[in-house]
């Protein structure tokens, strides 16, 4: 009767040491698990802050390309009349300049927001209509 509860004692040791591994194991593959989740967690994190930051800027483009497009006329009418005063056949800069100084005057925060982006703006809306209107205004002169 002894030697077989000494038996049981053996294999309930080897059983419980058996657990003991396997629970071993399996804490071991959530901690694996949960690392790899925390991974691709930071890495979608880091996707949303990008992504973010390009909507921001797509944003700032639209606002800028859908700008009020009677300011943009009242500007590009204004500068051809001040251009056509000071001088009939006016350089690319003179024209920048005073789309410019007539943008400013209309709408100066506008303008601010442009900052590096006045250049490209000048040339995607503003200097075909305004030498359109110049050549409109001299051909008036001419008549």
């Amino acid at each position: 009767m002894i030697s077989i509860k000494i038996q049981e004692s053996e294999d309930s040791d080897l059983t419980s040491s058996s657990v003991d591994q396997i629970n071993d194991a399996v804490t071991r593959r959530i901690f694996s698990k949960l690392d790899n989740l925390k991974t691709l967690l930071e890495k979608v994190k880091k996707n949303q802050e990008d992504m973010k930051e390009e909507i921001k800027t797509i944003k700032e483009e639209v606002v800028i390309l859908s700008h009020d497009q009677a300011c943009i006329d009242a500007v590009i009418i204004k500068s051809a009349q001040d251009l056509l005063e000071k001088k009939i056949y006016p350089n690319y800069d003179e024209f920048k300049e005073s789309a410019e100084f007539f943008l400013r005057e209309s709408d100066n925060e506008f303008f601010s927001t442009l900052g590096s982006k006045w250049e490209p703006y000048f040339e995607k809306k503003i200097r075909k209509p305004l030498s359109k209107r110049l050549r409109s205004l001299r051909g008036t002169l001419c008549a």
